[in-house]
């Protein structure tokens, strides 16, 4: 059952979400939280988000 307190959005944008917390050794945890909890919403709300701060070397991106 859904829980009627849990806001419904309406999907009109693909996210973009900052991982640098995730790949960058900085522990902050609230960092690290904040950007799971973004995850999480993009992926409930829309399903898609797009990712910056990823480090994936541009030669590798335009390979693919």
């Amino acid at each position: 059952m859904a829980n009627p307190k849990r806001n419904k959005s309406i999907f009109n944008r693909i996210p973009i979400i900052d991982i640098a917390p995730l790949v960058i050794p900085d522990h902050n945890t609230k960092l690290i939280r904040r950007t799971g909890d973004e995850i999480r919403d993009a992926c409930r709300s829309g399903g898609f988000f797009y990712i910056k701060n990823h480090q994936i070397p541009q030669s590798h991106i335009d390979s693919l």
